[in-house]
């Protein structure tokens, strides 16, 4: 976490924050707006800098999580303080019940989902109104708060950096402000804000830490804000040298990776853990990894080259194990629920659906660079998820909508293959099972679209489809 304390007003602590963050002149920046006191500060401040001339929007996220009538007037007060401040302003809506829905089908937390619906749907406005940025009313209490929570809950160094100032284009110019500094800001201007009500529920984990447990951290520990400042940029600085130290060169096998076991036993402790990470990270392992699921990993002793094949981790898409003096790592089909599949893809190896679909894919001979050890460009093959979208020509379009234009049967539905690249959906591949294709097009940093880079093959019910994209 970059620092951006120093002396200045609020707006020019926060201009120099963005400038720090890469933003620049004339840039669009869209707010994520909830009418809180930290995204009211943060729309206001962004509003008031005629040095960095941005145009400034919101967008506000309705949850469905709270009564019709609180909803509504709170996006009367969206509305009110938008047009007050001069902005323009997009409101996006959950259906009610949908984040209920996907918690039970997920096993995750109400937060984790509402939090990644929020930021797909702050996505798809930032793209829909052309903005640059998409920027988060992150303060330093919502940093300290956490620091708390992820320590006490055992996150590896990853985890221990807190909240990032920039992530690709989200961006935080308020994580150096304390939220005291941002309710004197509002009142010197005079601004209103609220609060709903699920900010006050302790159902949820971080209104307990925020109200319990930091005033008691901070009366025992009065310096705590500068200590876990400190603490986060020292935490960062170790998992970039854990980065950089790639000690450990998985290369392919088969379908999967393989390494030395010496050189895995050889190598220290945090260094096995991440560059298992890695490869969780680029086959797209959904959820969380927690850091327990690693202790067999850290506890790793060199077997006999002649041992029987042994298993050290199996779980979140991927199996590990040890065999001939070898440490194979290898993604497996998942099942998401009663249906579903989850592969980690490398050019020129067939994989099994079901009994009666299998496919490969292979590398064009026109595309330049060599198919990468976990697959090309970490390419993931799966069944559809609940909230998938693919991006087209005219904005984005969701999964479940694409296959009613096509009407995909209900059996089809958990079959048709989606390829997703780095987190996205790229493509749908409908003509495996008699429907058409759907390919996103070349993103914002030039890379090509995937039916350009790459030919897709089925086998159905033993019969051999080439799949060429468009």
């Amino acid at each position: 976490m970059r620092s951006i304390g120093g002396a200045g007003t609020l707006p020019e602590r926060v201009e120099r924050a963005l400038r720090a963050l890469g933003v620049s002149e004339g840039s669009g920046v869209l707010v994520g707006f909830s009418g809180g006191a930290d995204s009211t500060c943060l729309l206001a401040a962004l509003s008031e800098l005629p040095g960095l001339r941005l145009r400034v929007g919101c967008c506000h996220v309705d949850h469905g999580l709270r009564g019709e009538e609180e909803r509504a007037s709170e996006v009367e007060r969206v509305l009110a303080t938008a047009s007050r401040l001069g902005v323009e302003t997009a409101l996006k809506r959950i259906p009610p019940g949908e984040i209920a829905s996907r918690v039970s089908a997920e096993a995750r937390s109400t937060e984790e989902v509402a939090r990644a619906r929020r930021y797909r749907l702050l996505a798809e406005a930032a793209e829909a109104m052309a903005f640059d940025f998409i920027a988060t009313g992150h303060t330093l209490d919502d940093q300290i708060e956490t620091l708390l929570m992820r320590f006490l809950q055992g996150s590896l160094v990853s985890g221990l950096k807190g909240i990032p100032a920039r992530r690709g284009a989200i961006i935080r110019p308020l994580l150096a402000c304390s939220r005291s500094e941002v309710l004197a800001y509002l009142r010197d201007r005079g601004l209103d804000y609220w609060e709903d009500s699920s900010n006050a529920s302790p159902a949820f984990l971080r209104n307990r830490v925020r109200r319990e447990l930091v005033p008691v951290v901070r009366r025992i520990f009065p310096g705590v804000d500068r200590a876990m400042g400190r603490f986060a940029r020292e935490m960062r600085d170790i998992d970039e040298a854990l980065d950089d130290a790639r000690v450990l060169r998985w290369e392919s096998r088969g379908g999967g990776l393989a390494l030395g076991a010496e050189a895995f036993a050889r190598a220290p402790k945090p260094l096995r853990v991440r560059s298992l990470l890695r490869l969780y990270d680029e086959l797209g392992a959904s959820g969380r990894i927690p850091s327990r699921f690693f202790d067999p990993v850290r506890s790793y002793r060199l077997g006999a080259p002649s041992a029987p094949r042994r298993i050290l981790l199996r779980g979140y898409g991927a199996e590990l194990a040890e065999e001939a003096g070898l440490v194979v790592w290898t993604p497996r089909i998942v099942a998401t629920k009663k249906k579903g599949y989850l592969i980690s893809v490398d050019a020129g190896i067939w994989y099994r659906i079901d009994d009666s679909l299998a496919f490969m894919v292979e590398r064009r001979a026109s595309s330049r660079g060599a198919v990468s050890a976990s697959g090309p460009r970490g390419m993931v093959v799966r069944s559809r998820r609940a909230g998938d979208a693919v991006r087209l020509g005219d904005g984005t379009k969701t999964l479940k909508r694409l296959f009613n234009e096509w009407r995909v049967s209900e059996k089809d539905r958990s079959r048709l293959p989606v390829v997703v690249c780095s987190g996205s959906v790229v493509a749908v591949l409908g003509q495996a099972l008699g429907y058409r294709d759907c390919f996103a097009p070349a993103d914002r940093d030039g890379d090509a679209p995937v039916s350009s880079e790459f030919k897709f093959f089925f086998n159905v019910t033993g019969e051999r489809r080439g799949h060429a994209g468009r």
